[in-house]
This record gives structure tokens, sequence and C-alpha cells, in this order.
């Protein structure tokens, strides 16, 4: 009964190593080299960057209430993308998309 008792502890530990390597193994998002560069499929981080500030720059201009302007992909920004997406006839994604970019300008 022990030794049962033991080998599914054991089976624990070892499937909670590997959850935890497997989550270690994510890609990261945060901190890469090339964050400022343009998105292709959309943009939806909650990390600062330069595109997020332009994009919320634009979109203040242009009457959208982002929040601060502060280069971070908040629930606001994506409220005022989404808006502004809808507004513009534009497929309504909640995202910095190349679509985005080019009704605000920016390209």
């Amino acid at each position: 009964m022990l030794a049962q008792h033991l080998d599914m502890k054991k089976h624990s530990i070892v499937s909670l190593l590997i959850a935890m390597l497997v989550g270690l193994m994510q890609p990261a998002y945060a901190g890469n080299a090339d964050r400022a560069q343009l998105p292709t499929g959309g943009y939806s981080s909650l990390n600062e960057n330069p595109v997020v500030r332009t994009v919320q720059i634009a979109l203040q201009k242009k009457g959208y209430n982002v929040g601060n302007t502060d280069g971070i992909f908040n629930a606001e920004t994506r409220a005022a993308v989404n808006r502004f997406e809808r507004d513009s006839g534009l497929p309504e994604t909640g995202s910095i998309t190349p679509a985005v970019l080019q009704a605000l300008g920016l390209t």
C-alpha cells in the first residue's frame, strides 16, 4: 500500500515538472528584439510597444479614447481600435492590423 502511494506521489511530481517545463518552453512575447516591427496578423500585446503608442496617439487625435498613450495594448485601447474599425467599415478585430494602420494613415 505504501509503495503504491509513493508511486502515485512520484507520478504527480513528474507530471507537475513536465507541465512546468512545457509552460517554460512557450514562445516569449515580451522583450523581443523585433517587437517594434509591424504585425502581420494583428497586434494585441500587454507589453509596452512603440507601434501601439503610435496607434494610440493617432486614435486620440481622431477622437477615440484609448486611456493612456503609453504603448500598452490594454482594454481601453482594444475598445478604441474596435470602435475605429467599426466606424471605418473594417472587420472588427479589436487588434492593430495592417488595415487599421493603413486607415489611420500610418503606413
